[in-house]
């Protein structure tokens, strides 16, 4: 097996954690919804601004739902957790 002798720029990179983008603070982050209930309506309006964002930016039709998957709640369940939108 031949090896390459490049080497990356960023040796901390893996599959897990990864090392932060230079300029990067939890400072920037939004921290409004942090430790909300995911069902409040404040949280559930703010999941409808995103999924029209992120609609509008992929050009992805109305009638479509975009569904968001958090996998790290619950080790053997695939599809524990989502947020859609429902066609209207």
């Amino acid at each position: 097996m031949n090896i390459s002798p490049k080497k990356p720029s960023n040796p901390n990179f893996s599959s897990g954690p990864t090392r932060k983008p230079d300029g990067w603070s939890v400072k920037k982050l939004n921290l409004e919804y942090l430790g909300r209930y995911h069902r409040s309506n404040d949280v559930r309006e703010y999941i409808e601004k995103i999924i029209f964002k992120v609609k509008k930016t992929l050009r992805i039709p109305e009638d479509y739902k975009i569904f968001f998957f958090a996998r790290f709640l619950y080790r053997n369940n695939d599809f524990n957790y989502a947020f859609y939108s429902w066609r209207k």
